[in-house]
C-alpha cells in the first residue's frame, strides 16, 4: 500500500473506509500501523464493509484493533444472510476506498486493502488499482467532533 507509510506520520486522526480489507500481508501492515497510531494518541477510525471484509471483521485482528483503541465499525451489516433476503438486498454495498490523514492528505480510488495477488479470488489477480493522493482543503473530512 503506497499510502501506509503516511499513517506513521499521522498526528491527529486517521479515517479509513474499505469495501474489501483482507487480513493478508498488506492488510496486516495497515492494522499494525493503526494500532501504533492509536498508541501515540492519534484518533483512528476504521470502517470495513460487513460482506466484502467479513474475513477481517470476524478475525482476531479486528478485536485487537478495537482493544488497541482503534474505533472500528462494520459498514452495512448483513446479519443473517437468509433473513436479509426478506428485509433488503444483500448486494447493495459501499464500495468506497478512502483514507484521510489529519485532514491534510486523502487517498481515494479503487484500491482495496489487500495484496495484489488477491488470494481469495486468485482468478482476478493480479489486481490493478488506481489511487489518487489529494492534499490541502480537498482532503478535509468532517465526520463530527474528534473525541478521545
Amino acid at each position: 500500500m503506497r499510502w501506509s507509510p503516511t499513517l506513521t506520520a499521522a498526528e491527529n486522526h486517521v479515517h479509513l473506509l474499505f469495501y474489501i480489507w483482507l487480513p493478508d500481508n498488506n492488510g496486516r501492515k495497515v492494522i499494525e500501523a493503526l494500532k501504533r497510531a492509536a498508541a501515540r494518541g492519534v484518533v483512528c477510525r476504521a470502517m470495513a464493509d460487513d460482506l466484502g471484509s467479513r474475513a477481517l471483521i470476524r478475525s482476531d485482528h479486528w478485536k485487537a484493533m478495537r482493544q488497541a483503541g482503534v474505533r472500528v465499525a462494520n459498514g452495512l451489516p448483513i446479519g443473517n444472510p437468509l433473513l436479509r433476503l426478506f428485509v433488503g438486498r444483500i448486494d447493495l454495498r459501499n464500495h468506497r476506498k478512502i483514507v484521510v490523514i489529519d485532514d491534510k492528505i486523502t487517498y481515494c480510488g479503487s484500491q482495496n486493502c489487500a495484496d495484489p495477488e488477491f488470494l481469495i479470488k486468485a482468478k482476478y489477480a493480479p489486481w490493478v488499482d488506481a489511487v489518487m493522493r489529494f492534499e490541502g482543503p480537498i482532503a478535509r473530512a468532517k465526520p463530527g467532533p474528534l473525541r478521545k
